[in-house]
């Protein structure tokens, strides 16, 4: 799984960087196919996972979404996802919600970085297949987020107890769970930047690659990332 990401933000990059049409053509031909085989096997579907397989799928999740979030804003909105991968992606949203759902409950005692992640996950997989029930369901988990702030003493800043109780981490999972808390307000930002591509995503400023306007499809010759994909049925526990 590993490898697939890296290989999905790999394409990206190299996309952002291509010096010709041509190289840019074949970045998104790469990070398409690779998308392609995963989806069509149905790939980290399965709902007989663990808790570290649970949190291992949002993770996941969150990073594919927001590199192809990255990728449509700088293709000028031409890059989309194929009826294949844009119904993949649902499901694997709605999978989140499910297992994530019951840790919303007022008693729950542990809500915490876990719990912001997921709602990036879902948040950034909404924004990717256009369903505002994933970024409605995203806001419940951001707003109780906030809420977890506790201000210090002299009222010059916040931090989170469930974050700053965990002693000599408290720094490194503090700075953790902020990332998704600082995206998630921001996913629907306005475009202001001159020239930028609109967009509602929080890379709504985010630079059109020069070669936009003149992507068209490819074939991928790469053998960069894993193409072999993580089928439904693997389980997930560790």
């Amino acid at each position: 799984m590993k490898a697939f990401i890296s290989g999905l933000i790999y394409a990206n990059k190299r996309f952002l960087r291509a010096k010709t049409p041509q190289e840019a053509n074949m970045a998104l031909a790469c990070q398409d196919q690779w998308l392609e085989h995963w989806a069509q096997a149905g790939a980290l579907l399965n709902p007989d996972a663990s808790s570290t397989g649970m949190a291992a799928r949002k993770w996941a999740v969150a990073a594919m979404a927001s590199n192809l979030l990255l990728t449509q804003a700088a293709s000028n909105g031409q890059v989309q996802l194929t009826p294949t991968q844009k119904a993949w992606f649902e499901h694997l949203g709605e999978l989140i919600i499910r297992e994530y759902q019951p840790r919303q409950t007022p008693g729950f005692t542990w809500f915490n970085n876990h719990d912001y992640w997921a709602a990036w996950a879902v948040a950034a997989t909404g924004m990717l297949v256009q369903r505002d029930d994933f970024i409605q369901w995203a806001d419940g988990n951001l707003r109780r987020g906030l809420q977890q702030a506790v201000r210090g003493s002299d009222g010059s800043y916040a931090y989170l107890p469930l974050e700053v109780a965990r002693s000599k981490l408290a720094a490194t999972y503090s700075q953790y769970a902020l990332v998704p808390l600082v995206l998630l307000p921001n996913r629907r930002g306005p475009t202001t930047c001159p020239g930028a591509v609109r967009t509602s995503t929080p890379w709504s400023c985010w630079p059109t690659s020069p070669h936009a306007a003149s992507l068209t499809p490819t074939t991928c010759r790469s053998s960069r990332a894993s193409h072999r994909p993580m089928s439904r049925r693997t389980s997930w526990r560790g």
